[in-house]
């Protein structure tokens, strides 16, 4: 880690501490490896809450091997690699990254996690795992993202003008899926050098849907016979699936079910700011889209015109509004239920 060999059977924590003494991201990673580092064989995994109320979650350390294995298998990572931690250790996808580093024997340089991580970077990196808006800020300092050779993207959808400019540049990039209970990924998506439509699962792990067409996740090796999640997807096949949304995000307008992470994806290329579709309560629909926008009000116009030439008259948002911020969970996903009951409160 950051260039130091630790055995944490030996490690004196209060002067690992004091390497970034009050740095709160730096205790984040301390509190997690003396965790790992305990006589329990379980641990115990905070979730984002960006679905509802966070909860704690116990699990086996073996499982979190097991996934952490699976992750430097498909991206050729070992003692020779070096890997970026710019995520927070409070959660899983910053925890994961201090697992593979311990399976896989590589360097792993840790930072405070902001949303230009690799602003100060000024070697190679193998591996990182980022959020979508750490990799918008990065692109805008390309000539430091090329020092990162493979990134993976979780924790919200990546917009498309960011796609196109990520397959521009020679760095091999993946969207994922998962969540805390699957500990991390168990699907990944190409974004660039070649988009790919669809998630395709890591080894020894299967989806299936049920009749609500909600993901069903199969993976023995964590003891998950059947999780059934609230993610909506298209099954290609036992490895392979296209992703809607989430179930619990769905507008009913008028009788027709209308997902805003499909809808997000389709206006995406007309909207350069953060946005986001929720649903209101209309009287004669039920059930209303409306566009939030994040920042000042414009005249929109234009882009009702770009969304009413591209969507059916059912699915287009009915109502464009502006919000100054969006409400973000710890882990940098926009809080779709705070965001609705902000707007019904009005």
């Amino acid at each position: 880690m950051n260039h130091q060999t630790y055995r944490l059977s030996e490690v004196d924590w209060e002067a690992f501490n004091q390497i970034y003494p009050n740095a709160l991201w730096w205790q984040a990673i301390s509190r997690f490896l003396q965790k790992w580092a305990n006589a329990s064989s379980t641990i115990t995994l905070k979730t984002s809450g960006s679905t509802g109320t966070p909860k704690l979650v116990e699990v086996p350390k073996k499982y979190l091997q097991i996934s952490a294995i699976k992750t430097c298998q498909f991206f050729n990572l070992d003692a020779s690699s070096t890997g970026l931690l710019c995520l927070s250790a409070e959660y899983i996808a910053g925890q994961m990254m201090l697992v593979r580093a311990m399976v896989s024997g590589m360097d792993l340089i840790c930072v405070e996690p902001n949303s230009n991580p690799v602003l100060e970077l000024d070697q190679p990196i193998d591996f990182a795992a980022m959020v979508p808006l750490q990799v918008k800020q990065s692109l805008e300092t390309p000539v430091k993202l090329l020092h990162v050779k493979q990134i993976i993207i979780g924790g919200g959808t990546l917009d498309a003008v960011d796609s196109v400019e990520l397959s521009q540049l020679p760095i091999i990039t993946y969207e994922t899926f998962g969540m805390t209970e699957t500990l991390s990924h168990i699907a990944l998506k190409m974004v660039a050098p070649k988009k790919q439509k669809f998630f395709s699962t890591l080894s020894g792990i299967t989806v299936s849907r049920n009749g609500d067409n909600q993901l069903i996740i199969h993976y023995p090796e964590l003891g998950i016979e059947q999780l059934l999640t609230n993610d909506l997807v298209e099954i290609i096949n036992p490895s392979t699936f296209k992703w809607l949304g989430r179930a619990d995000f769905v507008i009913n307008s008028g009788g027709v079910k209308i997902s805003p992470e499909s809808l997000e994806e389709k206006i995406a290329p007309f909207i350069s700011q953060s946005f986001c579709v929720i649903g209101v309560p209309d009287e004669k629909l039920g059930e209303k889209a409306i566009l939030v926008l994040e920042g000042k009000s414009f005249n929109t116009m234009k882009l009702f015109g770009q969304m009413k030439q591209l969507l059916p008259t059912f699915h287009c948002p009915k109502e464009i509004r502006f919000i100054e911020n969006f409400p973000l969970t710890a882990t940098g996903k926009i809080q779709r239920m705070e965001l609705k009951n902000k707007f019904l409160a009005k």
